[in-house]
């Protein structure tokens, strides 16, 4: 329920900015795409639109699928959004796969933590995007970690927690009598377990994870440097653990901004004003 509610709220807001030309001063609206059944999207666009909103600019959230950091990317380069927050990994692993198995190559003779395999996944991301967008410096936070079920959201329209379906006639292992072959086996053949296989070990399929550091990307143009400075100072106070904290929290509450608000105003001295906050959920609710 909670990417619908996210969704409801936000998606006329984005679609008045994209439908008005520009703001009175003649800047540019900004619109951040997210997807509405990840909460870690949501909690980094909100973070992004405050900042964004304390410089006075017309800023919203888009709220659509967003399957991977390839699809977001095609749509902020198909006008639909220009902003957008994305991992240095997940982006190279989806726009370019002969860095990443360079790099992947590297960190199996170094680790994730390693500041070198950031910097090295971070610059590969950077040069992954089109001449017309732009970066920050990355976030020491990491995001874009798979959900578990037990993490998933109860969102109707998502795929997410979603049971395979099995078939019919299928029958979980536990159906099948202790000694008793599987249905078509000979009964004189040997278990399936004992049968050679040329597959190598399970730890020879694992790859290692590409550092996933926060990055903002957006249209080259869209922010002077005053909301630059401001979006990298909110990047950088980002922590891992405060992501975590802010995505939890949002999965109890059911939006991200109070919660945004708060970790904004403790960590970088900014913040909306609390009391429009307020007065904005008091609407929603109503």
């Amino acid at each position: 329920m909670l990417g619908r509610k996210l969704a409801v709220n936000v998606l006329a807001v984005a679609t008045a900015l994209t439908l008005s030309s520009c703001a009175q001063d003649g800047s540019e609206p900004v619109v951040i795409a997210a997807d509405p059944s990840d909460p870690e999207q949501w909690v980094l666009a909100e973070i992004y639109r405050q900042v964004i909103e304390l410089d006075g600019r017309p800023v919203g959230i888009v709220g659509v699928e967003l399957a991977t950091a390839s699809d977001k990317l095609e749509m902020l380069q198909s006008g639909e959004a220009n902003l957008g927050v994305f991992c240095s990994g997940t982006l190279v692993e989806g726009e370019n796969p002969g860095e990443e198995a360079k790099l992947r190559a590297q960190i199996a003779t170094a680790n994730e933590e390693d500041l070198g395999v950031q910097d090295a996944t971070y610059d590969a991301a950077a040069g992954t995007l089109p001449g017309d967008f732009m970066t920050l410096d990355p976030s020491p936070a990491q995001g874009c970690e798979p959900e578990d079920d037990g993490g998933a959201l109860q969102n109707p329209e998502s795929t997410r927690g979603v049971e395979p379906i099995r078939g019919d006639n299928a029958k979980p292992e536990d159906d099948i009598p202790e000694g008793q072959p599987p249905e078509g086996q000979p009964t004189d053949a040997p278990p399936t377990d004992a049968l050679p296989t040329n597959a190598p070990p399970a730890e020879a399929n694992e790859q290692e994870t590409l550092p996933r550091n926060i990055m903002p990307v957006f249209k080259v143009g869209l922010f002077d440097r005053g909301i630059r400075q401001a979006m990298h100072k909110a990047t950088r106070a980002l922590s891992t653990e405060d992501l975590q904290k802010l995505v939890e929290r949002t999965k109890t509450e059911g939006d991200p901004s109070r919660a945004v608000n708060d970790w904004m105003m403790e960590k970088t001295g900014m913040g909306a004003e609390l009391q429009r906050i307020v007065e904005e959920g008091e609407a929603r609710d109503s």
